[in-house]
C-alpha cells in the first residue's frame, strides 16, 4: 500500500456535494428523478436530517408492489 492514501481520512475521498430526495416523495416521483439520472442511490433527507436511502432496486419493489394492488 502507498503509505500517503493510508493517510488520508473518508472525507479526503467522499463526494461533498451529494444530490439527496425528500422522504416525502412518491415512489414514482422518485422513480422519475432515477430515470433522469445514472445514480443509483439517493440519500434521503427529512427536517433536514439523513434517515436513509433509496436505491434503483427499491424503487423498482416498490412501483412492482403498489402497481400489482391497483390489478
Amino acid at each position: 500500500f502507498n503509505m500517503t492514501i493510508l493517510d488520508k481520512s473518508v472525507e479526503h475521498f467522499m463526494t461533498k456535494n451529494v444530490d439527496t430526495i425528500d422522504a416525502s416523495l412518491s415512489v414514482f416521483e422518485a422513480a422519475d428523478l432515477f430515470s433522469k439520472t445514472s445514480r443509483r442511490r439517493f440519500p434521503v433527507m427529512q427536517n433536514n436530517r439523513l434517515v436513509g436511502q433509496i436505491s434503483r432496486k427499491d424503487v423498482v419493489i416498490g412501483t412492482k408492489r403498489l402497481s400489482s394492488h391497483h390489478i
